[in-house]
């Protein structure tokens, strides 16, 4: 197994970004944030916070602008739960 490392630098807005040192990651849509909308997103801007959270930002709270948004569908334990169970089911536990 080949170990990445990940340079993590917290935005302006209080959100973070990662980018893994010296390798390019390519998932073919199989990884969790099929399941996890939200992971990029920036603050909407005024008139746009009628949207709901992210379930990005539901399980990492720390987005100072998305604390303006409407609540979630989801539960943190439903969000967790789904990411859970994809694992699971992807590799056969």
């Amino acid at each position: 197994m080949k170990e990445i490392i990940f340079e993590v630098a917290q935005e302006a807005d209080g959100g973070y970004t990662a980018e893994a040192l010296g390798e390019s990651i390519f998932t073919q849509a199989d990884s969790w944030n099929v399941l996890i909308d939200g992971f990029g997103n920036h603050d909407p801007g005024g008139g746009r916070y009628n949207q709901k959270k992210s379930s990005w930002d539901v399980i990492h709270p720390g987005r100072t602008w998305a604390e303006k948004l409407k609540p979630c569908a989801r539960t943190k334990e439903e969000v967790e739960s789904s990411i859970t169970e994809f694992f699971r089911a992807k590799h056969g536990q």
